[in-house]
């Protein structure tokens, strides 16, 4: 009886032994997909209107000159984007909607992209004169994200110049304008 029992106790022992050692798995697929997007802000200081006037001459020969003042206001354009590898990189896009008046040219200048944001961040193309059709402000956007609000992004810079081509200034007048720049993130 002794040894049945022995015999037994050493074969449930190797039983669980070898229970042990038996390779129990199971597995399941999962499946990331990660949608592409392209999202755009602008962000200002304190207002959303900025304003850009002209300075006062004292001669009466100099040409009229244009400076931003101290009301205008700091913007920032903020974007985030996530795109195919394998598909060309996005650009922003601005012109303007409204009119102009003749003999003025309207820049927006985009500073280099802050060190707040992650991934590949657009580059600046440097002043750029505005219209009536889109033109290119910043280009070779990859999947990244700038950040939120003021100091992320890139800051945006106006300026005005006289139109050298426009003989005449007769729209010249002491009016206020307002109009619109339309920002556009794009493929």
């Amino acid at each position: 009886m002794k040894f049945l029992s022995k015999i037994i106790i050493v074969g449930i022992l190797g039983l669980i032994t070898l229970n042990s050692f038996a390779q129990n798995s199971a597995k399941h697929n999962i499946d990331i997909r990660i949608p592409e997007v392209a999202l755009l802000g602008l962000v200002a200081d304190n207002s959303n209107v900025t304003r850009i006037h002209t300075k006062s001459n004292n001669v009466a020969e100099n040409s009229v000159s244009f400076a931003d003042e101290t009301d205008v206001n700091s913007v920032w354009i903020n974007y985030s984007s996530v795109k195919k590898t394998q598909s060309a990189p996005r650009r922003i896009t601005a012109f303007v909607q409204g009119d102009i008046p003749e003999g003025i040219q309207l820049k927006v200048s985009a500073s280099a992209a802050s060190p707040n944001g992650k991934g590949e961040l657009g580059q600046s193309k440097g002043s750029t004169v505005l219209g009536e059709q889109p033109t290119e402000i910043i280009g070779d956007i990859g999947s990244c994200y700038t950040g939120q609000g003021v100091q992320h992004g890139h800051n945006l810079v106006y300026s005005l110049a006289i139109d050298e081509t426009e003989v005449e200034l007769v729209a010249l007048n002491n009016e206020n304008v307002t109009f619109n720049i339309v920002y556009t993130l794009a493929d």
